[in-house]
């Protein structure tokens, strides 16, 4: 390859919008999102009273509201923008305040450390946000044929 072809590949790349989506606008306010969602979620998650809120989802309910929370909002905003990356980033939050206040206020019995906690999670967002990315991705093209 000579590089100019690689030039043009790396730039054909950022302007994707399979990876950053169609609006730049959007793609940005879907990140903050991201950003905010994870002191939220991280505050949800522990138990109550930790952080002086006297609101705490159960380990159940908890687990079944991640659930929803990383197969829908990723498939919204694929829906709306496209932007894998920005799918991906919108679960990451959710996935590590949960995954982290497990470990860090030991509601199950194994001894986590940092590493996994951050691994898992990020498997985890990977995984539902490629799920939610496919799921609206197609959506959006079933209903605009």
């Amino acid at each position: 390859m000579s590089p100019s072809s690689e030039n043009a590949l790396d730039a054909s790349l950022l302007d994707s919008p399979l990876l950053f989506g169609r609006d730049r606008d959007a793609s940005v306010r879907l990140v903050a999102l991201a950003v905010v969602s994870f002191p939220l979620a991280l505050v949800a998650f522990s138990p109550a009273g930790t952080f002086g809120v006297e609101f705490s989802l159960s380990q159940n309910l908890g687990t079944v509201s991640l659930i929803l929370v990383l197969a829908v909002v990723p498939a919204l905003a694929a829906f709306y923008n496209d932007g894998l990356l920005v799918c991906v980033l919108l679960t990451f939050g959710p996935a590590l305040a949960h995954q982290l206040s497990w470990a860090l206020y030991e509601l199950d019995d194994q001894r986590a450390t940092l590493g996994s906690v951050v691994w898992l999670s990020v498997f985890v967002a990977v995984l539902a946000g490629l799920f939610g990315f496919a799921c609206g991705y197609f959506a959006r093209r079933f209903f605009e044929s």
